[in-house]
């Protein structure tokens, strides 16, 4: 994923993720490391049509998700644990259009968390995104996409995350209990292909991450951070044959937390390829220098502060590898960059590993286990005097199972399991104990319904 661009695309009042909804989704294997220049070709002979052929090439979709979950402990850090049984209604909409030169795709989703032994603290969510693919020329096209979310979910995105952060796509957000999250991801690229093997892409990005409080039971979110992010960026590919292409590029973000407390320049230079050993094993990786400038407004004694300027040279880096058989598929990685802290730090230094394994049971059964580690560190305390300034750092370890049967086509029941330890250290949040521990289990039942738009 790459990093967004610019304003908005979509106009819907739209909001969260579903959180547990997105939990019984299969999640996907980690994107490949680098910039990832794609160009789809689209008819360049034919006319817009808008009324025509095309038409009938369109989808609607209806969908929706029923599912009950258990939780040990929500209280992240808490020094009390706090048990739940929760329960979670969400529908789904979704429009897919393709003519002869334009794709679009929007959705939306809704849902009502309703809390077993918190019933003051129900909570709703809402996402709306929207993909654009428009051809602008027989060589040049445009890639537009928006998602936009508002959950008061404590589990959106939580142990849905499998893949480690790459290149352009930013640290995933942080376990946040009873703060409603609200953020937008906005994305633009435009690609022109220069050849049968070239292929330059611009791409830019703007997101945002915004915390408040939404229940009286904890305090916990006193001290997470809001964050603006813009980007940009240019990238060349060449496809060096069938199993090999190599590149590089130039990209910068700006990241600021809660308007100018921390604000920080990301400067990176990449090299990435990507090669397909055989028919099942395929490597990508990543690797460049990577320049950071932050400035800091800190607090060193009560009512008194200082204004801190730091700039520094490092090593950035990823490596994925991929396997691919008859009835399953195996993927690992590894990356190293500096980005965002996900809520509890501001720019962040990223170390992440993971491995995900997918199977085929049978003709109406499939299962995945992956597990995830990430040790995320402070931009700015590790580059201080540790004799005065403490070193501010956080690590999560997840497990993650999750077992599907097909009842019928249009219904799918699934059955998860998650398991979160998370270590943290000088992190500044109100009554934060030093490591959490989590177990999930959660059954759900999804309807889906599919339709054409004909003429």
């Amino acid at each position: 994923m790459k990093r967004r661009f610019g304003p908005c695309l979509l106009a819907f009042a739209a909001a969260a993720v579903v959180s547990v909804f997105a939990q019984n989704e299969t999640p996907s294997p980690p994107q490949e490391q680098g910039p990832k220049p794609e160009y789809t070709q689209v008819d360049p002979g034919k006319s817009l049509d808008f009324l025509g052929e095309a038409v009938t090439r369109s989808n609607l979709n209806l969908g929706m998700t029923v599912s009950a979950a258990y939780d040990t402990n929500i209280a992240a850090f808490s020094t009390k644990t706090l048990s739940q049984t929760s329960y979670l209604f969400a529908p789904h909409i979704a429009i897919t259009q393709y003519r002869p030169k334009l794709g679009l795709s929007v959705s939306y989703d809704g849902g009502l968390s309703v809390y077993q032994q918190l019933s003051n603290s129900n909570t709703y969510s809402q996402t709306a995104s929207a993909d654009v693919l428009y051809q602008l020329a027989s060589h040049w096209q445009a890639h537009a996409v928006d998602h936009y979310s508002y959950s008061a979910n404590p589990f959106g995105s939580y142990f849905t995350i499998i893949g480690q952060p790459t290149l352009n796509y930013p640290n995933p957000v942080t376990y946040v209990p009873f703060a409603a999250t609200n953020q937008n991801i906005a994305e633009l690229d435009i690609a022109n292909q220069l050849g049968r093997n070239d292929t330059l892409t611009f791409n830019g990005s703007e997101s945002f991450r915004r915390y408040s409080n939404y229940s009286n039971n904890y305090t916990f979110q006193a001290g997470l951070l809001n964050m603006i992010s813009y980007s940009g960026g240019a990238n060349y590919s060449h496809k060096f044959s069938a199993r090999l292409s190599a590149g590089a590029g130039y990209n910068f973000q700006s990241l600021d937390f809660n308007h100018g407390q921390q604000r920080s320049g990301i400067s990176s230079m990449q090299f990435f390829v990507n090669y397909q050993l055989t028919r099942s094993w395929s490597v990508s990786g990543w690797m460049g220098p990577e320049y950071v400038s932050s400035k800091t407004i800190i607090q060193y004694l009560p009512g008194r502060f200082a204004t801190l300027y730091q700039n520094s040279w490092s090593p950035a880096g990823g490596l994925n590898i991929g396997w691919q058989g008859l009835r399953d598929s195996f993927v690992a990685g590894f990356s190293k960059q500096v980005s965002d802290g996900g809520g509890l730090l501001a720019t962040t230094i990223v170390y992440s590993m993971n491995a995900a394994y997918r199977r085929k049971l049978g003709p109406r059964w499939d299962g995945l286990a992956s597990v995830q580690y990430g040790n995320n560190n402070s931009f700015a305390a590790s580059n201080l005097n540790r004799r005065f300034f403490p070193d501010r750092k956080y690590t999560v370890t997840q497990i993650y199972g999750q077992l599907n049967r097909e009842i019928t086509p249009r219904i799918t029941a699934s059955l998860t399991y998650g398991y979160v330890y998370e270590t943290q250290k000088n992190i500044y949040i109100v009554g934060a104990a030093p490591n959490y521990n989590e177990s999930r289990v959660s059954a759900s039942i999804q309807y889906n319904w599919n339709h054409p738009l004909g003429r």
